[in-house]
């Protein structure tokens, strides 16, 4: 029941616009969303055909978010787009620059393989007292011809709102059968590579046929290659996925189950499926030395994976206390920062011939304590004016040339982007030069000014904080 006084319309397609001329409490809006929602409960019957509606709301204020009707659509589409199925988003400014690069991406995905876009890097496996490669793993990278560098988390559930989830898995299979290939050809040391494949893709069919095809086409042994799935993947508790994981262990190929403790660990998925290989989700690695539940827990998982008679990688491992606890408990292959970041394939080429890697603690950026808050906007890109509300950073230092910023935003570093920081309501245009990407999943950008003149205002501003 929609309060007094509303409009309900059509807009196009499967989208509709209710306004509520007299709504303006928050709590309000929230309450009559969430009845919406419930909408979805309600079964539907046609014939002999019965259904339940998926609902997705985006939800946009006057005069806080836009004071124009059209700019009211637009600010409530943007909101839908960012609202899962039988949710519910209500506009928010921060959204913008997310939402334009989003669109973007969305945009160019479906030609990032017929460009050439799409590369790999390998990231070793070692054994953890000698560090000899013992395997590596295929990560897909994309390199946007305008927002730089993309991180798979961004673009992978992208690929999934379409059939482009399909390609692009296949692509990855074949890059890496053909680089194996090549590998064989040059007389390399070669080693199993792994490869992350969604559920989406083995539940599609044919995956197994698509991977004994592919092998054979490259020359390449199934013992070379590893399938890598996401234990909250298995939670999908499919068939399709089992007859799969099946075909592709009768074949030859090693199946590990990766992030495993991230999500709902039980011993019946060891049982259900064909895993050759537990992964140690990467977050027992950040605590592993001062943690004694989380020492229980990796115990716990090295003692049943010997008793099942799998093999186990640590990922995650960035510190020289970490591997000492974990050879102390006879974990033998270890995955991260600390034996090598993800290569590009001429370097990881250049690893394999040296067959060794040493250990190495990384230096990490320390995280300036002393910030202030700020907002950032895309003004130009590669010679297009951009425009796309703010985003929230916090500013951490300023020099008379540069200033430096934190925020979680994947902007791309080149010469054609130009930001503007809004610092205290003054505006200061500003370049990328640099991104440091930190532990906590933020990342550090130093700027600099587009007029050195405006440098007074980072300082007086810092000073005063």
């Amino acid at each position: 029941q929609l309060p007094g006084a509303s409009y309900f319309g059509h807009l196009y397609g499967d989208e509709y616009i209710v306004l509520f001329p007299n709504v303006v409490e928050e709590c309000s809006i929230n309450k009559i969303c969430e009845q919406l929602i419930e909408l979805s409960k309600q079964k539907i019957v046609i014939d002999s055909y019965e259904w339940y509606p998926s609902i997705g709301i985006g939800v946009s204020r006057f005069p806080e978010d836009a004071d124009s009707a059209e700019d009211l659509v637009k600010t409530a589409s943007i909101a839908l787009g960012r609202a899962r199925v039988n949710e519910y988003s209500v506009y928010s400014s921060t959204f913008n620059i997310e939402t334009y690069r989003r669109h973007q991406l969305q945009k160019s995905i479906r030609t990032a393989i017929r460009r050439n876009e799409l590369f790999l890097e390998y990231q070793p496996k070692v054994n953890a007292w000698s560090g000899t490669i013992v395997g590596a793993e295929a990560l897909i990278r994309w390199q946007h011809p305008d927002w730089g560098r993309i991180p798979p988390n961004d673009f992978i559930p992208l690929s999934e709102e379409s059939e482009m989830h399909i390609l692009i898995a296949d692509w990855v299979l074949e890059e890496t059968c053909r680089n194996i290939n090549q590998w064989i050809l040059a007389d390399l040391p070669i080693v199993p590579v792994s490869i992350n494949v969604s559920p989406k893709r083995l539940i599609h069919g044919n995956f197994a046929e698509t991977c004994q095809e592919t092998l054979q086409r490259f020359g390449v042994s199934p013992s070379m290659l590893e399938i890598e799935i996401l234990e909250t993947d298995v939670l999908f508790d499919n068939s399709k996925i089992q007859q799969s994981l099946q075909m592709l262990s009768q074949m030859g190929i090693k199946i590990a189950l990766d992030d495993f403790g991230k999500g709902y660990s039980s011993i019946s998925y060891l049982q259900q499926y064909p895993i050759d290989t537990i992964k140690i989700d990467r977050q027992f690695a950040t605590t592993l030395v001062q943690d004694k539940k989380t020492q229980s827990v990796v115990r716990s998982v090295l003692f049943m994976a010997k008793e099942f008679g799998m093999d186990v990688v640590a990922e995650g491992v960035e510190t020289m206390g970490q591997l000492h606890f974990l050879r102390g408990l006879e974990c033998t292959t270890i995955q991260g920062y600390l034996f090598s970041k993800p290569l590009p394939k001429a370097d990881f080429e250049q690893a394999m011939r040296r067959r060794q890697i040493a250990a190495t603690e990384a230096m990490t950026s320390p995280i300036s304590t002393r910030t202030i808050d700020a907002s950032i906007t895309i003004q130009r890109l590669n010679g297009q004016d951009i425009h796309v509300g703010r985003t929230n950073i916090a500013v951490s230092k300023g020099t008379m040339h540069s200033v430096s910023f934190y925020s979680p935003l994947h902007l791309p570093v080149h010469e054609g982007i130009e930001l503007v920081l809004i610092l205290k309501q003054q505006p200061i245009p500003v370049r990328p030069l640099q991104a440091i990407e930190l532990d906590n999943g933020q990342i550090e950008y130093e700027c600099q000014y587009l007029d050195v003149k405006q440098s007074h205002f980072v300082f007086e501003a810092l000073q005063s904080s």
